[in-house]
Protein backbone atom coordinates (compact mmCIF):
# COMPACT_ATOMS: atom_id res chain seq x y z
CA UNK A 1 0.00 0.00 0.00
CA UNK A 2 1.78 3.30 -1.14
CA UNK A 3 2.17 5.95 1.46
CA UNK A 4 1.04 9.25 1.06
CA UNK A 5 3.41 12.15 2.25
CA UNK A 6 1.89 14.78 4.07
CA UNK A 7 2.12 18.34 2.46
CA UNK A 8 4.79 20.40 4.08
CA UNK A 9 3.87 23.11 5.80
CA UNK A 10 5.04 26.47 4.76
CA UNK A 11 6.92 28.18 7.59
CA UNK A 12 6.35 31.68 8.43
CA UNK A 13 9.98 32.57 7.48
CA UNK A 14 9.80 30.98 4.05
CA UNK A 15 6.20 33.54 3.96
CA UNK A 16 8.03 36.11 4.83
CA UNK A 17 10.65 36.02 2.48
CA UNK A 18 8.22 35.50 0.13
CA UNK A 19 6.67 38.82 1.03
CA UNK A 20 10.36 40.35 0.73
CA UNK A 21 11.22 38.99 -2.59
CA UNK A 22 7.98 39.97 -4.38
CA UNK A 23 8.28 43.60 -2.55
CA UNK A 24 12.09 43.97 -4.40
CA UNK A 25 10.90 42.59 -7.53
CA UNK A 26 8.43 45.41 -8.04
CA UNK A 27 10.94 47.74 -7.12
CA UNK A 28 13.70 46.58 -9.08
CA UNK A 29 11.29 46.44 -11.97
CA UNK A 30 11.16 50.50 -11.39
CA UNK A 31 13.02 52.57 -14.21
CA UNK A 32 16.86 53.42 -13.18
CA UNK A 33 16.02 51.91 -9.91
CA UNK A 34 20.04 51.13 -9.61
CA UNK A 35 20.28 54.80 -9.63
CA UNK A 36 18.01 55.03 -6.38
CA UNK A 37 19.35 55.83 -2.40
CA UNK A 38 17.47 52.85 -1.08
CA UNK A 39 18.80 50.42 -3.98
CA UNK A 40 21.58 49.00 -1.12
CA UNK A 41 19.39 48.21 1.66
CA UNK A 42 16.56 46.26 -0.85
CA UNK A 43 19.24 44.43 -2.47
CA UNK A 44 20.47 42.98 0.91
CA UNK A 45 17.10 42.39 1.59
CA UNK A 46 17.15 40.65 -1.39
CA UNK A 47 20.21 38.36 -1.01
CA UNK A 48 18.89 37.98 3.18
CA UNK A 49 15.79 36.90 1.76
CA UNK A 50 17.30 33.73 -0.55
CA UNK A 51 16.56 35.50 -3.40
CA UNK A 52 19.94 35.19 -6.66
CA UNK A 53 22.48 37.67 -7.22
CA UNK A 54 21.90 36.69 -10.60
CA UNK A 55 17.95 37.43 -10.63
CA UNK A 56 19.33 40.84 -8.97
CA UNK A 57 21.69 41.75 -11.37
CA UNK A 58 19.52 40.85 -14.40
CA UNK A 59 16.59 42.72 -13.18
CA UNK A 60 18.65 46.10 -12.10
CA UNK A 61 20.45 45.84 -16.29
CA UNK A 62 16.98 45.45 -17.84
CA UNK A 63 15.52 48.34 -16.48
CA UNK A 64 18.56 50.63 -16.61
CA UNK A 65 17.53 52.83 -18.72
CA UNK A 66 19.96 55.69 -17.99
CA UNK A 67 17.95 58.93 -18.13
CA UNK A 68 19.41 61.04 -15.57
CA UNK A 69 22.81 60.01 -17.21
CA UNK A 70 21.38 61.22 -20.39
CA UNK A 71 20.31 64.31 -19.12
CA UNK A 72 23.87 64.46 -17.71
CA UNK A 73 25.43 64.29 -21.55
CA UNK A 74 23.33 66.66 -23.15
CA UNK A 75 23.97 68.86 -20.31
CA UNK A 76 27.61 68.61 -20.83
CA UNK A 77 27.29 69.02 -24.74
CA UNK A 78 25.27 72.24 -24.39
CA UNK A 79 27.95 73.19 -22.09
CA UNK A 80 30.31 72.98 -24.17
CA UNK A 81 28.56 74.72 -27.22
CA UNK A 82 28.01 77.56 -24.66
CA UNK A 83 31.40 77.81 -23.57
CA UNK A 84 32.37 77.57 -27.82
CA UNK A 85 30.08 80.76 -28.09
CA UNK A 86 31.37 82.69 -25.00
CA UNK A 87 35.38 82.01 -25.50
CA UNK A 88 36.50 82.38 -28.91
CA UNK A 89 40.51 82.32 -29.62
CA UNK A 90 41.50 85.62 -30.58
CA UNK A 91 43.03 85.41 -34.00
CA UNK A 92 46.25 84.74 -34.09
CA UNK A 93 48.01 87.89 -35.69
CA UNK A 94 51.97 88.88 -37.31
CA UNK A 95 54.18 88.02 -34.75
CA UNK A 96 52.07 85.99 -32.23
CA UNK A 97 51.66 82.02 -31.52
CA UNK A 98 48.33 80.23 -32.83
CA UNK A 99 46.19 80.26 -29.53
CA UNK A 100 45.68 76.57 -28.55
CA UNK A 101 41.92 75.42 -28.70
CA UNK A 102 39.90 76.45 -25.48
CA UNK A 103 38.71 72.97 -23.80
CA UNK A 104 35.73 72.84 -21.36
CA UNK A 105 36.66 72.16 -18.11
CA UNK A 106 35.87 68.66 -17.10
CA UNK A 107 32.30 68.56 -15.20
CA UNK A 108 31.44 71.69 -17.39
CA UNK A 109 27.70 71.40 -16.93
CA UNK A 110 27.66 72.54 -13.62
CA UNK A 111 29.88 75.14 -14.09
CA UNK A 112 27.00 76.91 -16.96
CA UNK A 113 24.87 78.58 -15.48
CA UNK A 114 22.61 79.28 -18.40
CA UNK A 115 22.67 75.23 -18.76
CA UNK A 116 21.69 74.37 -15.56
CA UNK A 117 18.67 76.86 -15.46
CA UNK A 118 17.52 75.58 -18.65
CA UNK A 119 17.80 71.91 -16.88
CA UNK A 120 15.86 72.86 -13.89
CA UNK A 121 13.03 75.19 -15.68
CA UNK A 122 12.56 72.21 -18.00
CA UNK A 123 12.05 69.94 -14.82
CA UNK A 124 9.82 72.28 -13.10
CA UNK A 125 7.23 72.66 -16.18
CA UNK A 126 7.41 68.51 -16.41
CA UNK A 127 6.77 68.14 -12.53
CA UNK A 128 3.81 70.69 -12.46
CA UNK A 129 2.11 69.15 -15.50
CA UNK A 130 2.38 65.71 -14.01
CA UNK A 131 1.86 66.19 -10.52
CA UNK A 132 -0.78 64.16 -9.11
CA UNK A 133 -1.90 65.01 -5.08
CA UNK A 134 -3.05 61.74 -4.46
CA UNK A 135 0.51 59.63 -5.47
CA UNK A 136 2.60 62.03 -3.34
CA UNK A 137 0.33 61.79 -0.32
CA UNK A 138 0.28 58.57 -0.61
CA UNK A 139 4.07 58.20 -0.80
CA UNK A 140 4.19 60.57 2.10
CA UNK A 141 2.03 58.84 4.25
CA UNK A 142 3.70 55.53 3.92
CA UNK A 143 7.53 56.34 4.19
CA UNK A 144 8.22 58.17 7.70
CA UNK A 145 11.43 59.26 6.15
CA UNK A 146 10.18 61.68 3.26
CA UNK A 147 10.23 64.84 5.06
CA UNK A 148 13.34 64.10 6.67
CA UNK A 149 15.93 63.20 3.61
CA UNK A 150 15.73 65.39 0.98
CA UNK A 151 13.23 67.99 1.54
CA UNK A 152 15.32 69.71 3.56
CA UNK A 153 17.83 69.80 0.97
CA UNK A 154 15.62 70.73 -1.55
CA UNK A 155 14.12 73.95 0.07
CA UNK A 156 17.60 75.27 0.09
CA UNK A 157 17.65 75.95 -3.77
CA UNK A 158 15.36 78.98 -4.67
CA UNK A 159 14.02 77.57 -8.28
CA UNK A 160 12.67 74.32 -6.14
CA UNK A 161 11.29 76.59 -2.98
CA UNK A 162 9.64 78.40 -6.09
CA UNK A 163 7.92 75.22 -7.77
CA UNK A 164 6.44 74.53 -4.20
CA UNK A 165 5.04 77.70 -4.03
CA UNK A 166 3.30 77.48 -8.01
CA UNK A 167 1.97 73.70 -6.45
CA UNK A 168 0.59 75.01 -3.16
CA UNK A 169 -1.20 77.52 -5.31
CA UNK A 170 -2.65 74.83 -7.79
CA UNK A 171 -2.81 72.08 -4.75
CA UNK A 172 -3.85 73.73 -1.14
CA UNK A 173 -4.97 70.40 0.46
CA UNK A 174 -1.76 68.85 -0.61
CA UNK A 175 -0.03 67.38 2.51
CA UNK A 176 3.62 66.94 1.32
CA UNK A 177 3.20 70.61 -0.07
CA UNK A 178 1.63 71.67 3.13
CA UNK A 179 4.93 70.46 4.75
CA UNK A 180 7.25 71.82 2.56
CA UNK A 181 6.09 75.32 3.11
CA UNK A 182 6.44 74.68 6.43
CA UNK A 183 9.94 74.07 6.50
CA UNK A 184 10.23 76.74 4.47
CA UNK A 185 8.96 78.83 6.89
CA UNK A 186 10.74 77.24 9.25
CA UNK A 187 14.05 77.58 7.13
CA UNK A 188 13.64 81.79 7.17
CA UNK A 189 11.98 82.23 4.05
CA UNK A 190 8.90 83.91 5.13
CA UNK A 191 9.04 86.68 3.03
CA UNK A 192 8.87 84.58 -0.12
CA UNK A 193 5.44 82.50 0.47
CA UNK A 194 3.50 85.72 1.39
CA UNK A 195 1.14 84.80 -1.25
CA UNK A 196 0.66 80.94 -0.94
CA UNK A 197 -2.89 79.91 0.54
CA UNK A 198 -1.21 77.37 2.60
CA UNK A 199 0.41 79.90 5.15
CA UNK A 200 -3.03 81.58 5.27
CA UNK A 201 -4.38 78.37 6.23
CA UNK A 202 -1.82 77.02 8.95
CA UNK A 203 -1.37 79.66 12.28
CA UNK A 204 1.96 78.91 12.72
CA UNK A 205 2.94 79.84 9.02
CA UNK A 206 0.81 82.24 9.15
CA UNK A 207 2.41 83.83 12.06
CA UNK A 208 6.01 83.66 11.00
CA UNK A 209 4.89 85.35 7.47
CA UNK A 210 3.28 88.40 9.14
CA UNK A 211 5.74 88.80 11.63
CA UNK A 212 8.57 89.51 8.63
CA UNK A 213 6.53 91.25 6.53
CA UNK A 214 5.49 93.53 9.35
CA UNK A 215 8.98 93.73 10.44
CA UNK A 216 10.13 95.04 6.78
CA UNK A 217 6.80 97.63 6.64
CA UNK A 218 7.84 99.14 10.01
CA UNK A 219 12.00 98.94 8.65
CA UNK A 220 10.55 101.25 5.85
CA UNK A 221 8.35 102.96 7.53
CA UNK A 222 10.91 104.45 9.71
CA UNK A 223 12.59 105.86 6.42
CA UNK A 224 9.66 107.16 5.85
CA UNK A 225 6.50 106.24 4.30
CA UNK A 226 5.14 106.97 0.20
CA UNK A 227 8.65 106.24 -1.28
CA UNK A 228 8.68 102.87 -3.96
CA UNK A 229 10.39 100.22 -0.94
CA UNK A 230 7.79 101.17 1.44
CA UNK A 231 5.12 100.71 -1.19
CA UNK A 232 6.33 97.34 -2.12
CA UNK A 233 6.06 96.04 1.47
CA UNK A 234 3.11 97.08 2.30
CA UNK A 235 1.77 95.14 -0.61
CA UNK A 236 3.30 92.69 0.54
CA UNK A 237 1.31 93.04 3.71
CA UNK A 238 -1.85 93.75 1.80
CA UNK A 239 -1.77 90.00 0.40
CA UNK A 240 -1.08 88.76 3.66
CA UNK A 241 -3.78 90.50 5.81
CA UNK A 242 -6.33 90.59 3.22
CA UNK A 243 -6.37 86.90 2.24
CA UNK A 244 -9.43 86.31 4.55
CA UNK A 245 -11.55 87.78 7.00
CA UNK A 246 -9.65 86.11 9.73
CA UNK A 247 -6.43 87.07 8.44
CA UNK A 248 -7.14 90.42 8.64
CA UNK A 249 -8.85 90.40 11.91
CA UNK A 250 -5.51 88.55 13.08
CA UNK A 251 -3.57 91.62 11.59
CA UNK A 252 -5.37 94.09 13.06
CA UNK A 253 -5.22 92.67 16.67
CA UNK A 254 -1.40 92.37 16.40
CA UNK A 255 -1.42 96.19 15.38
CA UNK A 256 -3.66 97.18 17.87
CA UNK A 257 -1.15 95.07 20.65
CA UNK A 258 2.06 96.85 19.04
CA UNK A 259 0.06 100.17 19.62
CA UNK A 260 -0.71 99.25 23.33
CA UNK A 261 2.93 98.12 24.11
CA UNK A 262 4.69 100.64 22.34
CA UNK A 263 4.60 104.47 21.93
CA UNK A 264 6.50 107.08 20.12
CA UNK A 265 7.03 106.10 16.74
CA UNK A 266 6.18 102.51 17.05
CA UNK A 267 2.85 103.01 17.74
CA UNK A 268 2.45 105.95 15.20
CA UNK A 269 3.66 103.61 12.35
CA UNK A 270 1.07 100.59 13.77
CA UNK A 271 -1.82 103.29 13.48
CA UNK A 272 -1.02 104.36 9.98
CA UNK A 273 -0.73 100.71 8.67
CA UNK A 274 -4.00 100.23 9.88
CA UNK A 275 -5.50 102.89 8.81
CA UNK A 276 -3.95 102.24 5.36
CA UNK A 277 -5.10 98.70 5.36
CA UNK A 278 -8.53 99.56 6.17
CA UNK A 279 -8.48 101.92 3.34
CA UNK A 280 -7.09 99.48 1.01
CA UNK A 281 -9.90 97.21 2.22
CA UNK A 282 -12.06 100.18 1.62
CA UNK A 283 -11.03 100.65 -2.24
CA UNK A 284 -11.58 97.01 -2.99
CA UNK A 285 -15.64 97.93 -1.74
CA UNK A 286 -14.87 95.67 0.90
CA UNK A 287 -16.29 96.64 4.76
CA UNK A 288 -14.47 96.93 7.73
CA UNK A 289 -16.83 97.88 10.17
CA UNK A 290 -17.79 94.48 12.14
CA UNK A 291 -13.89 94.40 12.64
CA UNK A 292 -13.12 97.53 13.27
CA UNK A 293 -16.18 97.68 16.19
CA UNK A 294 -14.75 94.26 17.23
CA UNK A 295 -11.94 96.12 18.40
CA UNK A 296 -12.72 99.10 19.62
CA UNK A 297 -14.90 97.43 22.37
CA UNK A 298 -13.54 95.85 25.70
CA UNK A 299 -14.28 93.37 27.78
CA UNK A 300 -15.39 95.84 30.43
CA UNK A 301 -16.89 98.34 27.99
CA UNK A 302 -18.91 95.92 25.52
CA UNK A 303 -20.78 98.03 22.79
CA UNK A 304 -24.53 96.30 22.87
CA UNK A 305 -25.41 94.20 19.93
CA UNK A 306 -28.34 96.60 18.38
CA UNK A 307 -26.10 99.03 18.30
CA UNK A 308 -23.53 97.42 16.49
CA UNK A 309 -26.16 96.48 14.02
CA UNK A 310 -27.26 99.74 13.68
CA UNK A 311 -23.56 100.65 13.04
CA UNK A 312 -23.47 98.06 10.31
CA UNK A 313 -26.43 98.89 8.45
CA UNK A 314 -25.59 102.55 8.39
CA UNK A 315 -21.84 101.97 7.01
CA UNK A 316 -22.78 99.54 4.76
CA UNK A 317 -25.66 101.20 3.46
CA UNK A 318 -23.91 104.53 3.61
CA UNK A 319 -26.79 106.55 4.69
CA UNK A 320 -28.85 107.62 7.95
CA UNK A 321 -31.74 105.08 8.83
CA UNK A 322 -33.95 106.92 11.61
CA UNK A 323 -34.21 103.78 13.32
CA UNK A 324 -31.04 103.15 13.53
CA UNK A 325 -30.15 106.91 14.74
CA UNK A 326 -32.75 106.40 17.65
CA UNK A 327 -31.35 103.35 18.19
CA UNK A 328 -27.58 104.89 18.66
CA UNK A 329 -29.09 107.65 21.23
CA UNK A 330 -30.98 104.85 23.21
CA UNK A 331 -27.80 103.01 23.41
CA UNK A 332 -25.65 105.93 24.40
CA UNK A 333 -27.96 107.17 26.60
CA UNK A 334 -27.67 104.40 28.77
CA UNK A 335 -23.72 104.28 28.52
CA UNK A 336 -23.85 107.96 29.62
CA UNK A 337 -26.18 106.69 32.89
CA UNK A 338 -24.12 104.08 33.89
CA UNK A 339 -21.13 105.65 33.42
CA UNK A 340 -22.72 108.78 35.82
CA UNK A 341 -23.81 106.35 38.69
CA UNK A 342 -20.86 104.78 38.45
CA UNK A 343 -18.96 108.32 39.21
CA UNK A 344 -21.41 109.09 41.81
CA UNK A 345 -20.85 105.95 43.74
CA UNK A 346 -17.20 105.98 44.17
CA UNK A 347 -17.41 109.43 44.83
CA UNK A 348 -20.07 108.95 47.60
CA UNK A 349 -17.61 105.49 49.00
Amino acid sequence: MAEFEEPAVQLPDDEENRVILEHCAELFAQPDFVMEPEVKMSAMAFIQAKGEPEDLIERLSENYLALGQTCNLIGDWLADLELEDTAKPKKPGRGRRKAAPVEPASGAFKNCASVHESLESTMASLISRHFSMETVDRIFETDSEVGTEWLPQLITHKAWRRLVYDLSEKNPQCLMLTFCVKLISEAGFQHEISSVNTAARQLDIFCGVLVATLDSLLSEHSRGPGTESYERAFGELVKVACHSEHTYLYTQTILKVLMGRHDGMVRAACGHIANALRDALHKKDQTTAPVDLLLLQSPEDKIPQNAVQAIQTMVSKRELNPGDVVTLHQATSSLYISCTKGRTLRASS
